[in-house]
């Protein structure tokens, strides 16, 4: 996307020789706000507030980490093609996002559609997205524990897509005052690194 060569002043540098890259100011809904060097996207008006991240990624398994910052019901955590994302993360095929909280449930959006999963986030935790973009697949971990599936085996995935298609890391407060912070430096992570799978996103 033209984002990713227009804004490498955004990028931070990495002790591997890569880059750790955050939200892209370029790529997002309108009412999403930005702030903290781009780590974090919240909003206070709009329901809309998808970002997704400056770089995309076509290999490799990843971990990457969000912090539910300010809690609210239905901020969510994810992923997305550089396809339309429409009225939030996970309206359409090109995006899969984890919403807390429905009840004592979250729910994985895909395509309009969700599946639950019984789990409840709040401010502070942090929630671990584990992609491997080779096998199509995809698990999240709440403060360090697979919600299902086991992303070492490769067993249970959450969400399956289209093997190596071009993913950006992705999220979406949508309520009033949700807001959420991305990792993407390995030395800002917290809880155990999965097996099979490299820290970061760079």
């Amino acid at each position: 996307m033209s984002g990713i060569v227009g804004h490498r002043g955004m990028l931070l540098s990495a002790g591997s020789g890569g880059v750790y890259t955050y939200w892209n100011p370029l790529d997002k809904a309108t009412d999403a706000v930005l702030s903290s060097s781009n780590q974090v996207v919240g909003g206070t008006s709009g329901a809309t507030k998808w970002v997704r991240s400056v770089l995309g990624k076509s290999t490799g398994k990843w971990r990457v980490q969000f912090v539910d910052v300010v809690h609210a019901d239905t901020v969510g955590f994810g992923f997305a093609t550089g396809s339309s994302i429409g009225s939030f993360l996970g309206a359409t095929s090109a995006g899969w996002a984890m919403f807390a909280n429905y009840g004592s449930v979250v729910r994985l959006y895909n395509n309009g559609a969700y599946t639950t999963f019984s789990v409840t986030l709040a401010t502070n935790d942090t929630v671990d997205l584990l992609i491997d973009i080779p096998g199509g697949k995809a698990w999240w971990r709440k403060n360090g524990v697979a919600i299902s599936g086991d992303p070492a085996a490769g067993t249970g995935p959450m969400a399956t897509f289209t093997p190596g298609a071009t993913i950006y890391i992705a999220a979406d407060p949508f309520g009033a005052n949700g807001a959420v912070r991305l990792r993407t430096n390995p030395n800002h992570f917290v809880g155990a690194p999965v097996s099979g799978f490299t820290d970061g996103w760079f």
